[in-house]
């Protein structure tokens, strides 16, 4: 079943605005209420970020105020933002104290609206001590959309993560400096805006009953936006999901585990594994993320982290930076990782933290301890086992959270192993009812005992060297994965060369193109695909390809392909629009944007575009315009991120209202921020009226833009 994210960019944008002049109101003296405002903006249908940003922003005003506010109790105020929540306190604290590892000041940080090393940023996407993630637009790559994290030292981070290329590890598309700012930009791809923390978040507030094999994927949803331009995943991607929850789990498990791996491997530690830094992407897949304090091998003048998922050694780490501490520096190898990975694993089975309520209101040093002493009782009691498997990994677990680091597993690679024999473990057979109440070490041996007999077994058997056929689909996906487009069509290229057309290649080979903005070569491809074996997708991107080339009357022809089979595409029915528009058949756009309005009544594209529609139908026939035209200009407050002949146009029909529709002076603004000339706006007809009225000349006087904004009307197709 694929599950559908329900709230747009642009809901999200108009919900940040709103937002931001509540917060305006409160600092110019009314009382702060962020449950009263996440109420007023939408209740339960407030993206989680602005739910998050009001809530911070209480406890930050209640705070100057001098008020006595227990974060932990503040937060609980706030059930389904709660671990978010304390997460941005506890960052607000650190700073507020600048304790373990922060000797230098603070940089400024830029804003979304700003320029940093030829990125565009658009939004916040999250911040921590060190950095600010963004949203952003890679303005020499066609306004690539991109994350782009700032950061006052990021290039050793870029370094480290240029030699552990997996799937399951977000990769680094470049790194800068910017020397007017002073800080680093590491550019990656946009896969998602949910991490395991969401993922928390959602359990945290489901019964057990609840619990199912789709919540992983049911958090993303939540948190990410329909029309997100997330960056596409490979073709046949494994989903993460199961059966049962714990089956979702372990397979979650599993692919951390082999990431984490992956990057002992290559002697990287992350150090720093948490929730927030475990991205989850539309298939339910973990990619970690932030390497930041990562090394190789850990060192005494690289000591931080997030105190409540560092291992045992980590906060005597912590504890050696103090004055007359008498700890010692301690080893850190892989098998801190593997403490802080369990910590996550336990959260996201048990739907708590393993050592219960974390004290946030302690100072770094005095948390630091208080955690030392309270990891060498143990784990809190977490959920009863429902059977063999979620005995076993819950066993596993524990394992992981060994106060000693001899009696974790020794990797992340003997951990998957386990996790693997875990997820074979027959449920269907009847056990005694005692034999899950051994302690953690029996319960798991029975599980051990079957995987070493296994490992023994590969490691005795007769090896046979056979060369392997090469998997160049396999290789190309890898690539896709790691957003090595460039790589991925160089061996598409030859699998083509060497198999001949195959419509999975050729329609893999599109994909990849598309990526590249290699428009013409992606829809030869997608046509090919199509003559061998038609199909609603091959033509969809066919006429996807057409439209973006400009091609918009093969654009149709395709879309009417498309439609037939899919009535119920929001994008084919908004493109296909779109493009009839674009080969004047005005009559017949209104009719699919009509459609697509009807699917998702917030999205700013068919909006636009319907009205410029009505408008040309009203000049043709020349019969009023159609009401239709002003809800559209009202439905969509913020016109931005369409070219600026496309404002001017949308401003000379405002301009057609008497009074004039209250959105004209919005449009004017916008074109003239994207490059419009001031000279035609002046000479225009349309805005003849307005000559002489203050707040026309200063929009006339807004400076030009330096930006090249593209059409945004087309809805990509994936």
């Amino acid at each position: 079943m694929e599950l559908l994210s329900t709230i747009s960019v642009q809901t999200l944008q108009q919900q940040r605005d709103h937002a931001q002049r509540l917060k305006l109101q409160w600092r110019d003296g009314e009382v702060p209420d962020a449950r009263a405002a996440i109420e007023e903006i939408g209740g339960s249908t407030v993206h989680k970020s602005v739910a998050i940003e009001l809530a911070y922003e209480e406890f930050c005003q209640r705070k100057a105020a001098g008020e006595d506010i227990q974060p932990s109790r503040f937060a609980e105020r706030f059930p389904a933002l709660q671990h978010s929540l304390q997460r941005q306190i506890g960052i607000h604290q650190f700073l507020s104290q600048r304790g373990i590892s922060e000797a230098e000041p603070l940089p400024d940080w830029p804003e979304a609206g700003d320029e940093v090393a030829g990125f565009l940023l658009k939004e916040e996407l999250g911040r921590g001590a060190f950095g600010r993630v963004f949203l952003a637009h890679e303005l020499k790559l066609r306004e690539r959309t991109v994350v782009v994290k700032v950061a006052r030292q990021g290039l050793r981070e870029a370094q480290l993560l240029a030699q552990v290329s997996h799937p399951g590890i977000v990769p680094i598309y470049s790194a800068e400096t910017d020397a007017e700012w002073g800080l680093t930009t590491i550019c990656m791809p946009f896969n998602s805006r949910a991490t395991l923390l969401d993922v928390l978040e959602l359990t945290s507030t489901l019964a057990s009953g609840q619990l199912d094999g789709q919540v992983i994927q049911r958090a993303v949803v939540e948190r990410n936006c329909s029309d997100d331009p997330l960056t596409l995943l490979p073709h046949g991607a494994e989903v993460v999901d199961g059966e049962t929850f714990a089956q979702a789990v372990i397979h979650f498990a599993r692919l951390l585990a082999d990431s984490l791996g992956f990057a002992h491997s290559k002697g990287v530690q992350h150090r720093d594994l948490k929730p927030s830094n475990i991205l989850v992407n539309s298939a339910g897949q973990p990619l970690l993320i932030d390497f930041n304090l990562s090394t190789e091998p850990a060192s005494e003048d690289c000591v931080g982290g997030t105190l409540p998922y560092m291992s045992p050694e980590q906060l005597m780490a912590v504890l050696a930076t103090g004055t007359n501490s008498g700890f010692e520096f301690p080893l850190i190898d892989p098998r801190s990782d593997i403490y802080s990975l369990g910590v996550c694993l336990y959260e996201l089975w048990n739907g708590h933290h393993p050592l219960g309520e974390i004290p946030h209101e302690l100072n770094q040093m005095e948390l630091a301890d208080y955690l030392l002493e309270r990891q060498a009782i143990g784990p809190a009691i977490g959920r009863q086992p429902a059977d063999e498997r979620e005995a076993a990994l819950q066993a596993l677990i524990h394992c992981c959270l060994s106060w000693y680091a001899d009696e974790r597993p020794e990797s992340a690679d003997e951990l998957l192993t386990a996790l693997e024999a875990v997820d074979q473990v027959d449920v269907t057979v009847d056990q005694p009812e005692s034999v899950w109440s051994r302690s953690w070490v029996a319960a798991l041996a029975g599980v051990l005992v079957a995987v070493a007999a296994a490992m023994l077994w590969v490691g005795l058997r007769p090896r046979v060297d056979v060369p392997a056929a090469r998997d160049f689909k396999a290789e190309a996906r890898h690539l896709i994965s790691n957003g090595e487009f460039a790589r991925a069509a160089d061996v598409l290229d030859e699998a083509i060369r060497i198999r001949g057309d195959d419509e999975y290649l050729l329609t893999l080979r599109g994909r990849t193109s598309l990526e590249l903005a290699r428009y013409s070569a992606a829809f030869d491809d997608f046509q090919e695909a199509y003559r061998i074996s038609p199909s609603t997708s091959s033509a969809t991107f066919a006429a996807f390809c057409a439209a973006s080339q400009g091609k918009f009357a093969g654009a149709v022809d395709w879309y009417l392909i498309a439609v037939e089979d899919r009535p119920g595409s929001f994008s084919i029915r908004n493109n296909l629009g779109y493009a009839l528009l674009k080969t004047s058949r005005y009559t017949e756009a209104v009719k699919q944007l009509d459609a697509a309005i009807k699917l998702d009544p917030d999205h700013q594209a068919p909006r636009v575009s319907r009205a410029i529609a009505h408008d040309r139908i009203s000049e043709i026939t020349r019969a009023p315009i159609s009401t239709d035209v002003a809800e559209d200009l009202s439905a969509v407050p913020y016109l931005y991120g369409n070219a600026p002949g496309t404002q001017l146009t949308l401003a000379r029909i405002c301009a057609k209202f008497e009074p004039a529709h209250h959105r004209l002076r919005g449009c004017l603004v916008e074109a003239m921020l994207q490059g419009a000339d001031p000279k035609t706006i002046k000479q225009d007809p349309a805005f003849n009226r307005f000559h002489g009225a203050a707040w026309f000349e200063k929009v006339l006087s807004y400076k030009l833009s330096t930006v090249n904004y593209d059409e945004r009307r087309l809805v990509n197709p994936w």
